[in-house]
């Protein structure tokens, strides 16, 4: 069972390391280089050199376990590390986690608040309603551009084109 969430912490080992460790010698890892205890139940994420490979370890119920995930092409793609910061290990959140794992830097992802959307587009999730549904068909059907009804609507265009794929007018 997969239990890792954003309740969790979640330390990076900002070094390489080899893919062939185990329990034992990723939990010695933690202990003597990290500074850590494996037994608190924070997770402890390692990549290899080549970052094609990552290992989690985690205690849970019962014992240690270990997450591992091979990429079958590309890379882990990490934030920038600075090399004159000497420390073992590096805190992270769940999203950063997750950013990493789907192939995205979390120094490259963008973040934003709905107030900082909807200062671009007034309407930014605001949930639709049926007579804008309909609006938005009749328009659409009408001929007019999804960058014209992004306008109208003040949504984006890619709000626009996930509604209109919702209510079966394109794929």
């Amino acid at each position: 069972m997969f239990c890792l969430s954003d309740s969790d912490r979640f330390f990076l080992y900002p070094y390489p390391t080899d893919m062939r460790k185990s329990f034992y010698s990723l939990s010695g890892i933690v202990t003597e280089k990290m500074g850590k205890d494996v037994q608190e139940g924070d997770a402890f994420i390692f990549i290899n050199k080549s970052l094609t490979n990552m290992k989690i370890l985690h205690a849970e119920y019962g014992g240690l376990v270990i997450y591992n995930m091979r990429l079958e092409s590309g890379t882990f793609r990490l934030s920038d590390i600075d090399c004159e910061d000497s420390s073992a290990s590096l805190s992270i959140n769940w999203s950063e986690l997750t950013l990493i794992v789907h192939g995205i830097s979390p120094s490259e992802a963008k973040s934003y608040t709905v107030k900082q959307k909807r200062s671009e587009h007034g309407n930014a999730y605001v949930p639709w309603d049926d007579e804008a549904d309909r609006l938005l068909c009749r328009m659409y059907d009408e001929g007019k551009s999804i960058s014209l009804l992004s306008d109208i609507f003040e949504r984006t265009k890619d709000a626009i084109r996930s509604r209109l794929k919702k209510l079966g007018k394109i794929k």
